[in-house]
């Protein structure tokens, strides 16, 4: 017996010694297996993450705990020692890059993802690359390959490629067609014109409330310059933020030509009439103040009547209120100049970001590229951006806004917005289709929300104007493969380059700086200049004549 107890309170002591010294250790997060954490930035109109639909709906098809840990901006700026296994959705909030990418992955705080596709770990992202146009999957595959020396063949990042979708829409503008009966006008077709008309709709109580002091002839939130975009381009040919190629394949940048500067005058002129008015906006994410007040003088939440004769972006998030102001507005085709030319913001077939990586402290790297496939998924996409399959939508062939057909059929419209039903997440991942992204147009005969009815016409409006309507005759500068040493000097340069353009611009429309004043132009141009403006845009010319062949 004595033995007995002898052992019994050895062991204890053991256990208790063992306990001890493992208490010492640092205590690390525990992982049960079967658990996947993603990185996403954060977005306070999603109620609960872990119950969100699409949450639920990955859960079941990766069969794997998804836990979400949120960021605000960019995700390594605060050095967490040990980041989530998966980050995702660097296009919603600040773009990882393919840059970015390559430099995290470089410094090895990214996983190579190329051997896990060769080993086919990522089955459906890699049918679903196969399956791309030639020139779309050509450019992927060239941009997202690492070619510094020590990392040479590495893919660090996956690709969100976003074809023609109802987002990329955005470049229209719309015009208060009730306005142009009251004031007796038809919709502007050059500068004269919209001159014309603003006057009118400042001046003649367009919106018929009593009051000729509280209309707004154009309206513009600072993150979305289209009706600055649409004005300049009855000028000359310009795409925001890119320089321009002519018919020969020459580089060259409408900011420093006397074109752009008689737009920012006339833009300018517009400000200090009265004309055209922009609402400042902080934070392109969460400033949610200045784009309410946006919306609030376009579709007033008191049920009065619209503030607003012009205005451009997202028709449908722009305009949600308590009436169907929609039904006042149609979309105006793009201005001309005296010659006749003038053209919309070039609108690219295909846009694509770098949006998904598997971070240098992930725990399990065949459940992280389960995860990351089912992002690939048709339905991830639908569900990404429509919510519960059943609730919001059903699977029947229909034929969406753009004539051609997608696999489902929506419910419920509201879904695709209002994230406070917890059903969606935006768009994080994935491949976006026409098929997948977008549902049957609405019409009134599947529809009693007469709001639906009017996005829908002006979403046809809006694609047939662009099919018909003559583009600019410019190349685009858009999804070009840089070298390493080209995308090092771009990050030197660039940032300054069109920190200072975009700052100068914004202050010739406000007239804070005087447009009209050679000495003031001049200094901006020579400014752009000592800003390397020509090595910027040779890096440009020399990737854009591999992309050509040149």
């Amino acid at each position: 017996m004595k033995n007995l107890k002898r052992i019994f309170t050895f062991l204890l002591i053991l256990v208790m010694a063992v306990a001890i010294f493992a208490g010492c250790e640092p205590k690390e997060p525990v992982y049960r297996e079967g658990k996947v954490t993603i990185g996403i930035p954060g977005n306070a109109l999603i109620p609960d993450l872990d119950t969100n639909g699409y949450t639920l709906w990955l859960e079941r098809t990766t069969g794997l705990d998804i836990e979400w840990e949120e960021y605000v901006g960019w995700p390594f700026g605060y050095r967490k020692e040990t980041l989530p296994d998966i980050l995702v959705g660097f296009r919603s909030f600040e773009r990882m890059g393919n840059t970015n990418a390559n430099k995290l992955g470089e410094e090895g705080v990214l996983k190579d993802l190329k051997p896990l596709i060769d080993a086919g770990k990522l089955p459906t992202f890699k049918a679903q690359l196969d399956a791309l146009p030639q020139e779309t999957r050509d450019y992927v595959l060239a941009k997202g390959t690492n070619t510094s020396e020590d990392t040479a063949g590495a893919f660090f990042a996956l690709p969100t490629v976003s074809f023609e979708t109802f987002d990329d829409q955005q470049s229209m503008i719309y015009i208060n067609k009730t306005w142009l009966e009251r004031v007796g006008m038809d919709a502007p077709t050059n500068i004269q014109e919209l001159t014309a008309v603003c006057k009118a709709f400042l001046e003649k109580d367009a919106n018929g409330d009593g009051d000729a002091t509280n209309e707004i002839p154009m309206l513009e939130l600072g993150n979305n310059p289209e009706i600055r975009n649409w004005i300049i381009n009855a000028f000359t040919e310009y795409n925001e933020g890119c320089f321009n190629v002519d018919a020969n394949g020459t580089v060259w940048d409408p900011y420093v030509t006397n074109e752009f500067r008689q737009a920012l005058k006339c833009i300018s002129e517009f400000t200090e009439q009265g004309y055209y008015k922009e609402i400042e906006i902080v934070n392109i994410h969460n400033d949610f103040a200045s784009k309410q007040e946006f919306k609030n003088l376009i579709n007033p939440a008191d049920g009065s009547a619209c503030r607003v004769g012009i205005f451009g972006g997202h028709m449908e998030s722009n305009t949600s209120g308590p009436t169907n102001v929609l039904e006042e507005f149609v979309c105006l085709k793009p201005l001309a100049d005296e010659t006749g030319k003038g053209g919309y913001n070039i609108v690219n077939d295909v846009y694509i970001s770098w949006d998904g990586v598997i971070t240098k402290d992930c725990r399990n790297i065949d459940a992280a590229c389960r995860v990351l496939d089912a992002f690939y998924l048709d339905e991830s996409v639908t569900i990404q951006r429509w919510g519960t399959e059943g609730e919001y939508w059903v699977r029947e062939e229909v034929e969406n806004w753009f004539g051609s057909k997608s696999y489902f059929k929506v419910l419920d419209f509201n879904a695709f917005f209002d994230m406070s039903r917890n059903a969606t997440m935006g768009n994080l991942l994935g491949i976006r289709t026409p098929e997948n992204y977008l549902g049957q147009a609405r019409t009134a005969a599947n529809t009693a929300d007469k709001r639906q009815i009017e996005v829908t016409r002006l979403i046809q409006e809006q694609w047939k104007i662009m099919q018909t309507w003559p583009k600019n005759q410019i190349d685009t500068l858009e999804n070009l493969v840089y070298t390493t040493q080209e995308d090092d000097y771009r990050e030197e340069k660039l940032d300054a380059f069109d920190s200072y353009r975009s700052e100068q611009i914004l202050l010739f429309m406000k007239g804070e700086k005087n447009i009209n004043s050679d000495q003031e132009w001049n200094a901006y141009v020579g400014q752009m200049k000592q800003l390397d403006q020509a090595g910027i845009m040779k890096i440009q010319q020399d990737a854009y004549n591999r992309k050509v062949g040149k």
